[in-house]
């Protein structure tokens, strides 16, 4: 996956809104570098990429609530939820593709192999349709022409709320970190319910929007934030290899309720759902040892005292 640019430095004396229409277009850049790649037919990479920095730059402007009036970039922001969409729909395939495709290899009898592969081509001609809806989408909104919006529209979002909004860049960061890390607290329980697939995924995107916050203002603070950051990525990944693991078990479970439709074997079926639920069970376990070392070392106080 690619990294994301780091933001520009701040001194005590910076503009907060020159240094955030700087952070947003560097942002919104990323997201657009990557608007020819996506479309190449195999090219995995290049879609997570411009998903994921299509997310950093929507978590920006939400952070930046207190600079920018939102609603010159409304209709922006709207366009970019309708690509994040189209994105994940592709992206989803790809996650499912791989994960089949390590479970193929494991596959000791030929049926059972064969019967996998079945499924992986049926994905595939999935993505390829799913690919060709995002082509659609990026065409009728137009790559060029939202940067134009957006470049025309930034300078209005900030210069509104430029004589009443705040002039300490610390101050948001501080706001905006706080913010997120409550939301981390109250979501936080859900750890605890193994079986609660909804309750793990509101975890895993409070995890993922304090992670990206922190990186976004990390300038603003001690290199000591970023080992926040660190830890955040990997409760991200270990719940998000438990959503993917509970999507495919609902689809299997309609799988076997469809027997006459669906042309995977019941047998197939039974021993991918086997895989999964024991995949889902590693991933799971480690984002519950991950949360009983934060609880052990003070992991939110210990954030909390770095941004206060």
């Amino acid at each position: 996956m690619a990294k994301p640019k780091k933001a520009p430095a701040v001194s005590s004396s910076a503009d907060i809104y020159e240094w955030t229409a700087e952070v947003l277009r560097l942002r919104f850049d990323e997201v657009m570098g990557f608007g020819e790649a996506v479309l190449a037919p195999g090219n995995v990479d290049a879609v997570h990429d411009m998903r994921v920095a299509i997310r950093r730059l929507r978590t920006a402007l939400r952070d930046f609530v207190q600079v920018i009036n939102e609603k010159p970039l409304k209709g922006v922001r709207t366009d970019l939820k309708k690509i994040a969409d189209s994105l994940g729909a592709v992206r989803d395939h790809d996650v499912a593709i791989i994960a089949l495709e390590e479970f193929a290899a494991e596959a000791e009898d030929v049926w059972l192999r064969e019967g996998v592969e079945d499924l992986i081509g049926e994905l595939r001609s999935k993505r390829k349709r799913a690919l060709s809806g995002l082509k659609k989408k990026l065409a009728s909104i137009s790559l060029d022409k939202l940067r134009e919006r957006f470049s025309a529209r930034i300078d209005d979002s900030l210069r509104q709320l430029e004589l009443f909004g705040p002039t300490n860049l610390k101050d948001v960061s501080r706001a905006v970190i706080e913010g997120r890390l409550q939301e981390l607290c109250k979501t936080g329980k859900a750890i605890y319910e193994p079986f609660n697939a909804e309750k793990l995924h509101n975890l895993r995107i409070a995890a993922k929007r304090l992670r990206y916050s922190i990186e976004l203002f990390a300038v603003c603070w001690s290199d000591e934030i970023l080992e926040f950051a660190v830890e955040l990525a990997k409760l991200q990944s270990d719940l998000g290899g438990v959503h993917d693991c509970d999507v495919w078990t609902v689809t299997l479970k309609k799988r076997f309720k469809e027997k006459g439709k669906s042309k995977t074997p019941a047998a197939t079926s039974a021993w991918l759902l086997s895989k999964f639920v024991g995949k889902r069970s590693k991933a799971y376990r480690s984002a519950l040892e991950l949360w009983r070392e934060w609880e052990a070392n003070g992991f939110i106080k210990r954030l909390g005292a770095v941004i206060r």
